[in-house]
């Protein structure tokens, strides 16, 4: 008999977080719908149906069934998850915890009359893959290359460092050394400026696995560069906003003096409150480690 009436249990045990979860769901597409329109609408029932946010309302739905059936500890380890869910992914907080690390923007355009001119800038790698089609592309960290085309152009620049170098390359060890480099964000900084009308011998290339790598490589080039290089003048950093700290940061232990010029920011310069940004998403997940990881490694000096 315990057996006939097993599933009448779960069901019953089940039905309150189902009911509840569902609930939710709907109340935020519905919301959407009557706040922003149909549009708003689908694009939340296709964020809530994607992985992050499915497992956001799974999270749910077991903090309603351990409230209903689990014990005290069940709900709270419930909890717990899933607000990590809910703040790792949520939109919002991403925004906040990258905005506060880009900081805020300069008032001036760089490429103004009246803006600062430089011997050279430096170009962090990072801004460039290279795609299925054997082409360089720009990637969302790509206006640090055509931030330093356009400072050429503007007659801001005299010269352009591109810096980085892979550690690793997928399917390296088949490839010769020749078209290994062209994998290195260096390179592909190279082939994206020229492509843009600067001229070859005003780019220069810099090794480095990582900023730290970058800054120290970039030390030792200005100790003794090359009989091109500009001699006299300010030197300039680009590289994205939310990654200035952390890379002037390195340039000073390395006794650098570089002027930065952030670019590629991760927020826009006005975004309203959108009933969209409710639902955690996978992009806010990849923004919120990023922030992290400039944070922590602030707290220790890196």
């Amino acid at each position: 008999m315990s057996e006939a009436h097993g599933p009448v249990t779960f069901r019953s045990r089940s039905f309150f977080p189902s009911v509840v979860t569902l609930a939710i769901a709907v109340s935020i597409v519905f919301l959407a719908y009557l706040a922003e329109g149909s549009l708003a609408s689908q694009r939340v029932m296709v964020d809530l149906i994607m992985p992050v946010g499915l497992g956001w309302l799974a999270s749910i739905y077991n903090v309603a069934y351990q409230c209903i059936n689990g014990t005290k500890q069940r709900l709270v380890m419930a909890v717990i998850l899933s607000a990590i869910i809910g703040v790792t992914f949520n939109p919002i907080l991403t925004r906040m915890l990258i905005a506060g690390l880009e900081g805020d923007v300069a008032k001036a355009s760089p490429l103004e009359a009246s803006a600062n001119r430089y011997r050279a800038v430096v170009v962090l790698g990072g801004g460039a893959f290279l795609g299925r089609n054997d082409e360089a592309q720009l990637n969302k960290d790509g206006h640090r290359i055509v931030l330093a085309a356009q400072l050429w152009h503007a007659g801001k620049t005299d010269a352009i460092i591109c810096t980085g170098a892979d550690n690793f390359v997928p399917g390296s060890e088949s490839l010769d050394r020749k078209s290994l480099e062209r994998y290195n964000p260096s390179r592909l900084g190279f082939e994206l400026l020229r492509s843009l009308d600067v001229p070859e011998d005003r780019i220069f290339l810099i090794d480095g696995m990582n900023t730290s790598a970058e800054m120290t490589n970039l030390h030792l080039f200005l100790q003794s560069p090359p009989p091109t290089f500009p001699a006299r003048g300010d030197i300039g950093l680009i590289t994205s906003a939310f990654h200035i700290p952390r890379a002037r940061r390195l340039a000073e232990a390395r006794g650098l003096t570089l002027l930065p010029l952030p670019t590629s920011y991760r927020t826009g310069s006005a975004e309203p409150f959108s009933v969209i940004d409710l639902v955690p998403t996978a992009e806010s997940g990849a923004t919120f480690f990023q922030a992290m990881r400039e944070h922590l490694a602030s707290l220790v000096g890196r």
